[in-house]
């Protein structure tokens, strides 16, 4: 069972053999969209905050600047993260712009 995920980052630029890379902590996916669990129920909902929620779905596409994401940027990101495919064109309306269906839920086999 997977209880958080964690990113890290590292300056590579200022790495040396001798000053090997510094790795520190970017985010906790727990703490930084507040979830209780990573259950695909939770997934699911966070999915919907991101689209739903300007600010949440920057933090998530964005982390080092914040440009302007507007309803087909949000669909874009709302697309991938449904997806969960390299090639979402596949799985995804042409036009972006459209609202997620009135059924959008987590279409999986929840083993949580």
């Amino acid at each position: 069972k997977v209880v958080d995920i964690e990113n890290y980052y590292a300056d590579v630029t200022v790495a040396t053999e001798e000053h090997p890379p510094e790795w520190k902590l970017l985010y906790s996916a727990k703490e930084e969209y507040n979830l209780t669990d990573l259950s695909p129920n939770s997934w699911n909902n966070l999915v919907k905050k991101i689209f739903e929620d300007e600010e949440t779905a920057t933090k998530n596409a964005f982390r080092v600047s914040e440009p302007l994401c507007d309803d087909i940027c949000r669909s874009e990101i709302l697309c991938s993260l449904r997806s969960g495919h390299h090639n979402m064109s596949l799985y995804c309306p042409e036009n972006y712009a459209l609202p997620p269906p009135s059924d959008f839920e987590f279409r999986g086999n929840s083993h949580a």
